[in-house]
């Protein structure tokens, strides 16, 4: 897997309270990924707890659960720790853009592909559980969900 310098970045895709999303392409493959920026501040705590997501997420291997490529370290000039993380990106985006879209159409969303979804999400729940690997309830919200 390559390194930040190897990625081009062409949008930002999304931003939180630790960081943001940008979609990238890997300019030695030609592949796409979706690169999670998480800023830490200098305390060693939140450098600990941006790695542990990463470790986290990079064993889980699941048809419905977004793939961990890679994760590295960025050190900014004034020596900030930047935990950069590499997924697979999803060009059909999350459940929230696919709900929104619905709702600007004014369109129903069938029956079925609510209860294919929600199956798929409680599939992805219970393998990362399964794993020790337990995501926040807080973060549990439509755009997580691709």
């Amino acid at each position: 897997m390559s390194l930040l310098f190897d990625f081009k970045t062409i949008k930002r895709l999304g931003f939180g309270g630790q960081g943001f999303v940008s979609l990238v392409v890997d300019e030695k493959s030609q592949k796409y990924y979706a690169l999670k920026k998480m800023f830490c501040d200098k305390k060693l705590q939140t450098l600990n707890f941006a790695l542990q997501e990463a470790q986290a997420v990079l064993q889980l291997q699941h048809e419905y659960i977004v793939t961990c490529h890679s994760f590295f370290i960025e050190r900014t000039e004034s020596q900030e720790d930047i935990v950069c993380i590499v997924y697979e990106y999803c060009d059909s985006g999350s459940l929230e853009d696919v709900l929104k879209k619905s709702r600007n159409k004014k369109e129903k969303i069938p029956k079925m592909d609510i209860i294919k979804w929600i199956e798929q999400i409680s599939h992805g729940i219970m393998y990362s559980h399964s794993k020790s690997v337990i995501h926040r309830y807080k973060h549990n919200k439509q755009k997580n969900f691709f």
